[in-house]
């Protein structure tokens, strides 16, 4: 078995630009996968990973409902 590099919500959150209730709440949705070991989650380097090629934007454009303006 390969061990993986982990991060905390606070290393995501800091990598993305995000805030971290965004990466919990991306956790709880089942968006972001993550271990949780007691009260503390950790996310693989791999999971990281997946996650933002599942999110990768393909054409330029966001894929949230907001007008685009040409």
């Amino acid at each position: 078995m390969k061990l993986d590099t982990f991060y905390s919500i606070k290393d995501v959150s800091l990598v993305l630009s995000l805030n971290y209730r965004t990466v919990l709440d991306l956790i709880n949705k089942g968006e972001l996968k993550s271990y949780r070991i007691g009260r503390i989650f950790r996310i693989s380097q791999e999971q990281l990973e997946q996650f933002l090629q599942s999110n990768k934007n393909k054409n330029g454009f966001s894929n949230t409902k907001y007008p685009k303006y040409y």
